[in-house]
């Protein structure tokens, strides 16, 4: 019940902050986005101390190995993107636009990673520090805390899917997603893990789709023509890392 009211409380600010920023209100709204991290951090933080009985490396919020942490999830990201747009070329015949950083890239690249590393943080701190430790600390066993929790992940975003763009298979793409944060989590004893992984996806995928690309790098041609192909493209390569994921998924570790 606890971790279902602060579902609500995050996802109603998260609300706040979108309806301020479509009123012109965008400071403001920035202000309630990263109030959501800080609340969410120290909440889990307080949660886990007092009714998990563990302290922040108990369930992975550290800096040990940072560096390989970062290379897992940045290199994973990258490798199903690059065999999505691969794919999307080659067999589909979608024109991938290639360019430089565009001028004057600077201010969006900066903001593009801050609210990313803003919503990847708050979401697997509370996801997978909170949701995932919580159930499986309370003897739920690794598959129904890894259900759960992904389904309550899954539940969040499904909300906000415009399904004239979206495929009907990116309800699966999402639970692929969050089941592949679990094992990621499971598999490094780090938070920082799936962090890594959520905010490097969230990114490229925003280059891919924006309808306008302030930073450059690379985009799809006539995204909105082609977005549900690329949708089932990208649930087709997230089964088969989670199906990879799953067969070398280590030993769980015992809080």
């Amino acid at each position: 019940m606890a971790i279902l009211c602060a579902m609500l409380i995050i996802i109603s600010l998260g609300t706040l902050s979108k309806h301020l920023k479509a009123i012109g209100y965008n400071e403001i709204g920035n202000f309630v986005s990263a109030s959501i991290v800080v609340i969410t951090i120290m909440g889990v933080i307080m949660f886990n101390r007092i009714f998990n009985k563990l302290g922040p490396k108990a369930y992975g919020f550290h800096f040990k190995n940072i560096k390989s942490h970062f290379a897992i999830g940045f290199g994973l990201a990258i490798l199903i993107i690059a065999l999505v747009l691969i794919m999307a070329n080659t067999v589909f015949g979608i024109q991938i636009d290639w360019m430089g950083l565009h001028t004057n890239y600077e201010k969006p690249l900066i903001l593009s990673v801050l609210v990313t590393m803003a919503v990847a943080i708050w979401e697997e701190v509370f996801f997978r520090g909170l949701v995932f430790t919580t159930l499986y600390k309370n003897q739920f066993g690794f598959h129904k805390s890894a259900a759960i929790s992904t389904i309550l992940f899954s539940l969040v975003h499904w909300s906000s899917f415009d399904m004239q763009t979206t495929s009907w298979l990116w309800y699966l793409g999402i639970a692929f997603i969050g089941y592949i944060l679990v094992i990621l989590y499971v598999n490094t004893h780090s938070i920082w893990t799936p962090i890594f992984f959520h905010f490097s996806w969230n990114f490229l995928v925003d280059l891919m789709t924006a309808k306008d690309n302030s930073i450059g790098l690379y985009s799809i041609s006539e995204y909105e023509r082609y977005s549900k192909l690329v949708d089932n493209i990208e649930v087709f390569f997230l089964g088969i890392a989670l199906v990879v994921l799953w067969r070398s998924k280590q030993k769980i570790y015992r809080f």
